[in-house]
């Protein structure tokens, strides 16, 4: 229970952070996605939850 707690915690980290960068960086969604696609590489144990953030289509710019 607490390792699948952790791992939620972890995904909601690295949401919240991509969320910051695009806003602040006002990247397009492409650049998004480049920068998932790294990330997922890097760890392929989040890879379900970076397709899932890529689908994700209405992020504030600004």
């Amino acid at each position: 229970m607490i390792n699948a707690s952790l791992t939620q915690l972890k995904e909601q980290i690295y949401y919240f952070s991509l969320h910051n960068l695009a806003r602040k960086v006002k990247c397009r969604k492409y650049h998004i996605k480049t920068l998932l696609r790294r990330i997922g590489k890097s760890f392929p144990n989040l890879s379900y939850f970076f397709k899932a953030f890529e689908s994700f289509s209405l992020i504030p710019y600004g």
